[in-house]
């Protein structure tokens, strides 16, 4: 120790350098540390920045698995190893043949495990057969989880028709619910706009970002400032220098005034050229921006990332500089996306390394602020078809992209969000029908609080991109993770209904895309938690059903219903001898009348019953009158034609059991009411249209179908 010390001293002096200045965090700049200290401090600061991310990493992943994220149980091992793109054993295979040719299948399922987990990207192309192999029997062996990943995998990867794995994975997965399409949307909105409470909120549509920032031209592909202040996108306002029929794209900026406005748009002085420079991404500190340049001779593809540093003293952004072989590649690279610490970039790629088109890649800062090679985030987010536009929301630690190759989809591009768990990737989940369309969506951001979603569209009255903004729904938002299910049935016999499922946030009050459920009843959606909602669960065999719940953690809840062909009320009780409506019925009779007036097609008949005590004559008299005061209530309140409502005493002559105690006497006293299609007149009846295929693909449930598709997503 001794000797180590006094040839620090020794080396210090000879550098010039006193204890004292050493002393000092901050040396003076004519006095420059040794490289070899430099070096060491380099080391110390990867330290604690690699144990402060380990921290932040584990927390999150203690809150993700609280919200219900999974982790893909399968990790591929030779993805990101440029040494092996295709991995081959063939004494392994040769084991595995043995294995299945003996029928050994616990040595098999342990042999396809490990074969499969050693698979290189190209042996998603070359080998899906083992995959298929290794899926069957993981769903014989009992693992469905297991199982029902490696069909997703089958499905996204697989380049032949993909009907049979479709089938397996729906049957091991159970998908509970499905979207409305179209029709069945506006059909239920409209029956709830009689609702005061339920209707959305004014701002709930897509609002042009304004002439500050848009052109007559196309504008697109921006990203926001982490307290969103500025945005930064791309623009093709400025015609080619040296030819005005080329596309030019540049690089655009504006950030808010005192009064909270965009001002308008400028170029960022040094960094447009004769090239196109797009999709510009800043750092969440606001000091770093990554952007693609196309077409320039400093490039190694046809479009590079390069890297601006913005400077305060200058007051001025850097000469761009190219982000090196590391990132680029001899393709496409574009459409970069900083993490929350600005130490991961993500970006898209068509390289040919990729298992699809275009795959989503990522660089990690290694020391001394050097961008890593970049590595390919995966099979369980990357398809054979193309992953676009990622979009990092930096405080809420969510990955959002662009893809056409995922499990759901409305059409084209469709938007999906992905959470980092355990150093892997979560099943990407698709944002929901309130923002995908059959068309393609891309260039997106999302602002700080997650409540408002930027992209491009064509505004309908001309036909060039312009960015807009929406109210996030619910579906796509960073924190709607935690499960919310359940499953309909008939209060009285168990049986299975079949219905539609909507849920009303009524902190934003806005109402979360509507879902139909399963066949067996049950419905799922992702809700933000600690939050109160409202479940409004509607079907053509039962009453709808209106609750109010909060949300604290995952929650299963089995909805109990009552059957409209024939219903009782406990509330619609008599007092013994009388005929006098009590305030306590007027609720479940309100019910009565509210699904009259939603089904115009239905009648009526309200049947009133007593006990056998008394007289027979004065019985059936006053379960008349029972039934007569409840049609004169629900006709006067609903305004109702006078007969589409019956009404029919029987007395005691129809008794549920045999009268024995009060208890079965009180059974026997009610009244039941029985609801029946009525036939259609001749003048309703209506030529029948074209039959649809009801099995055919289903329409996104939004306006904005007649939507026109995007640009190209080149450079910007």
């Amino acid at each position: 120790m001794a000797k180590n010390y006094i040839l620090m001293v020794l080396l210090l002096v000879l550098a010039g350098i006193s204890e004292a200045a050493l002393a000092q965090n901050n040396p003076p700049d004519s006095i420059p540390l040794p490289a070899f200290l430099r070096k060491r401090n380099d080391i110390r600061a990867e330290k604690r920045l690699d144990k402060e991310r380990k921290i932040a990493a584990a927390e999150e992943n203690m809150r993700r698995k609280a919200a219900g994220i999974v982790a893909p149980s399968m990790r591929f091992k030779n993805i990101n190893k440029p040494s092996i793109p295709y991995y081959v054993n063939e004494r392994d295979l040769a084991r595995i043949l043995t294995a299945h040719k003996g029928e050994d299948n616990e040595k098999l399922y342990r042999l396809l495990y490990n074969y499969v987990s050693n698979f290189g990207i190209k042996n998603f192309i070359n080998d899906i057969g083992l995959l298929y192999d290794l899926a069957s029997l993981s769903a014989f062996m009992g693992n469905h989880k297991l199982s029902s990943e490696l069909y997703a995998l089958i499905i996204k990867h697989y380049r032949g028709t993909k009907e049979v794995p479709k089938w397996v994975y729906d049957s091991l997965v159970q998908p509970s619910t499905a979207y409305l399409n179209l029709a069945e949307y506006k059909k239920f909105v409209q029956e709830l706009e009689l609702v005061d409470s339920l209707k959305p909120e004014v701002d709930s549509i897509d609002i042009n970002m304004g002439e500050e920032i848009n052109s007559k031209y196309e504008d697109y592909g921006l990203s926001m400032a982490q307290d969103d202040s500025s945005i930064v996108f791309t623009s093709q306002r400025n015609k080619h220098p040296s030819d005005p029929e080329l596309k030019n794209e540049d690089i655009f900026f504006t950030k808010k005034d005192e009064y909270g406005y965009w001002e308008a748009a400028k170029q960022i002085p040094g960094l447009n050229t004769q090239y196109n420079e797009g999709s510009p991404c800043l750092s969440p500190d606001g000091k770093t921006l990554v952007f693609a340049r196309c077409f320039s001779p400093a490039g190694y593809g046809n479009c590079d990332l390069f890297i601006s540093e913005y400077s305060e003293d200058s007051a001025s952004w850097s000469e761009p500089r190219n982000l090196g072989p590391y990132i680029n590649s001899t393709a496409w690279d574009s459409h970069p996306t900083f993490s929350t610490n600005g130490d991961t970039l993500f970006f898209a790629s068509d390289r040919l390394s990729g298992f699809g088109g275009s795959d989503i890649y990522f660089s990690r800062k290694g020391r001394g602020q050097i961008w890593l090679p970049c590595e390919n985030l995966g099979p369980v987010v990357n398809t054979r078809n193309d992953e676009v536009s990622p979009y990092y929301h930096t405080l809420r630690r969510v990955l959002y992209f662009s893809s056409s190759g995922q499990l759901v989809s409305f059409g084209g591009f469709d938007i999906y969000k992905t959470y980092s768990i355990d150093s892997t990737w979560s099943e990407p989940v698709n944002v929901g029908p309130f923002i995908n369309t059959p068309s393609d969506e891309y260039y997106f951001a999302i602002n700080g609080d997650a409540k408002i979603i930027f992209y491009a569209q064509s505004d309908t009255n001309r036909s060039d991109l312009d960015l807009f903004s929406f109210p996030l729904p619910m579906e796509a938002h960073p924190d709607a993770t935690v499960k919310f299910s359940g499953s309909l049935r008939e209060e009285r016999t168990g049986e299975i209904f079949t219905g539609t499922v909507a849920i009303f946030d009524l902190e934003e009050r806005r109402m979360i895309a509507p879902k139909r459920t399963s066949a067996d009843g049950s419905f799922e959606f992702n809700l933000i938690n600690k939050r109160k909602y409202l479940l409004v669960v509607d079907g053509e065999n039962f009453f709808r059903l209106e609750q109010v719940f909060f949300l604290d953690g995952p929650q299963k809840k089995d909805i109990q219903l009552k059957n409209i062909q024939t219903v009782q009320f406990k509330s619609v009780e008599f007092e013994l001898g009388s005929s006098r409506l009590s305030p306590q019925m007027e609720n479940d009779l309100h019910l009565v009348i509210k699904f009259l007036t939603e089904h115009p097609d239905f009648e009526l008949s309200i049947e009133g019953h007593t006990d056998t005590s008394g007289y027979a004559d004065a019985n059936k008299k006053l379960s008349q009158e029972r039934a007569d005061v409840i049609k004169e209530y629900i006709v006067s309140y609903g305004k109702f034609e006078n007969d589409r409502i019956k009404a029919i005493g029987y007395g005691e002559e129809r008794p549920l059991v045999r009268e024995l105690t009060e208890m079965d006497r009180k059974t026997n006293r009610r009244v039941e009411f029985r609801l029946f299609n009525r036939p259609p007149l001749e003048s309703e009846k209506a030529i029948p249209e074209k039959v649809t295929d009801p099995d055919a693909p289903l329409e996104a449930p939004r306006e904005e179908d007649f939507k026109e598709d995007k640009d190209d997503f080149g450079g910007g």
